[in-house]
């Protein structure tokens, strides 16, 4: 590389050494940083990526391109999923196949601040707050080969009742209004699956 480079510029090389010098040191650091960049891309792909959801497996659901994970908060009584506000809170969910249909699940959080009321269930108007299993919605998803997961009701489809955060009073709250229409219009949120 040293003599391709040298024949290039044709420079002499003792009245020229600042030059080598800045040469040899963009050299070594490129192949330093591209090493470093490609072992950080291997682990966030390898250790934190999700391939596939076990059933009974506690996991976190993350806004894609966000330290955020989805928790819940009271509202009108009931405990409403919403984004955490910190990175470091949010509560694991659990995916439970529908017994009638293996394509359906039920999600639950592990935690709720009502006793029994811990699985996601669609209100009247679309957002998602937490009842008893009896209750409960199910949703369908497809996992992408990056751990992406796109949810829907399952009176929906791939392409609509998305899951959907909305910015209400600072705080970001999930219903099922998102889509993805025959124009190629997308209005839904993905979310990064990560085991807990």
């Amino acid at each position: 590389m040293f003599l391709y480079i040298y024949l290039i510029t044709n420079l002499p090389i003792p009245n020229n050494y600042i030059l080598w010098l800045y040469i040899l040191f963009c050299y070594f650091f490129n192949r330093i940083y591209y090493t470093v960049h490609i072992k950080v891309m291997i682990r966030s792909v390898y250790f934190i990526a999700v391939d596939e959801i076990v059933e009974g497996k506690e996991y976190y659901l993350y806004k894609v391109h966000t330290d955020k994970r989805l928790g819940y908060e009271v509202y009108a009584s009931w405990d409403y999923v919403r984004l955490a506000s910190d990175s470091t809170k949010g509560t694991p969910v659990v995916f439970e196949r529908d017994p009638d249909n293996s394509s359906q699940y039920y999600i639950r959080m592990i935690e709720s601040n009502y006793s029994d009321h811990v699985y996601l269930t669609r209100d009247s108007k679309g957002w998602i707050y937490l009842d008893t299993k009896a209750e409960a919605s199910r949703f369908c998803f497809f996992l992408d080969a990056w751990g992406r997961i796109n949810l829907w009701h399952y009176h929906g489809n791939e392409d609509s009742k998305n899951f959907k955060l909305h910015d209400r009073g600072g705080k970001n709250w999930l219903s099922i209004d998102g889509y993805k229409d025959n124009f190629g219009n997308i209005d839904r949120n993905l979310f990064q699956v990560e085991e807990a």
